[in-house]
């Protein structure tokens, strides 16, 4: 989970913890670090941030082997179609707004692996 806001960072996680293993980086710059770490099977991204926003960083990441894979959610407050939009067509696999209550949240990305989980499954029995 990447976000700069320390308050959302630690709501979501105390939501997440207890299905999921959560790293959390409160800026661009240390979710690429962590990622050169650390393998993730999703990641939870704030679209505004200072230096590098998220857009910013999905391109990185779409841009290096090891991490262009990863699948992103956006995470944001703005809510206006240009940022929808940008973060569609970089390959984001949604938008959430921020203002989700963490329980919808904690739903969405369940039901983000639950998906995954199913595809992984019609994926292994057609071959």
């Amino acid at each position: 989970m990447v976000d700069d806001d320390p308050e959302y960072l630690r709501r979501t996680q105390s939501v997440l913890h207890n299905h999921y293993k959560v790293y959390i980086a409160n800026s661009g710059a240390s979710a690429l670090m962590l990622l050169s770490k650390h393998k993730v099977d999703l990641i939870l991204l704030d679209y505004v941030m200072p230096v590098l926003d998220g857009p910013k960083v999905l391109e990185a990441l779409k841009a290096e082997p090891d991490t262009a894979d990863i699948p992103v959610i956006f995470l944001s407050g703005k809510t206006d179609v240009r940022s929808i939009t940008t973060a569609m067509t970089l390959g984001s696999e949604t938008y959430l707004s921020k203002a989700l209550a963490a329980t919808e949240l904690a739903a969405n990305v369940a039901d983000f692996f639950a998906k995954k989980d199913w595809e992984r499954t019609v994926n292994i029995n057609s071959i």
